[in-house]
């Protein structure tokens, strides 16, 4: 996300006695945490409702975190919050599926090809 020189980190500030404000990280991952969020979901309206759940998630779980690198756990925050997005998109793939296998079910079998190769057969 960011290079280790301009990652605020948790321990400096903890170090130096100063608190890391949400805004101050929202300012500095926001459009980070979007662009993965884009690259992960494909999808805009996705993108930004999963920026939103990572800053939220922040404000409510980030202080059990704090010996995280913050990086890495803005990562793993939008991995996690881009995960539901992810298995709906898989399954509204396997419902076209099936409905396509029933839809060509009047024939004796129907073959189609799986992304790694192998082949579905419907009879």
């Amino acid at each position: 996300m960011s290079t280790p020189k301009e990652d605020l980190g948790w321990e400096p500030a903890l170090v130096a006695g100063e608190e890391v404000t949400l805004e101050e990280i929202v300012g500095r991952y926001e459009v980070t945490v979007f662009t993965l969020a884009m690259h992960l979901t494909g999808d805009e309206e996705a993108a930004r409702q999963v920026t939103i759940d990572v800053f939220v998630r922040l404000s409510h779980e980030g202080h059990r975190h704090r010996e995280q690198p913050l990086d890495a756990l803005m990562h793993r925050y939008t991995y996690d919050a881009a995960l539901p997005c992810l298995v709906g998109k898989l399954d509204r793939k396997l419902q076209d599926t099936e409905e396509l296998g029933w839809q060509l079910s009047g024939k004796e079998s129907v073959t189609l090809p799986k992304a790694d190769g192998e082949k579905i057969f419907y009879c």
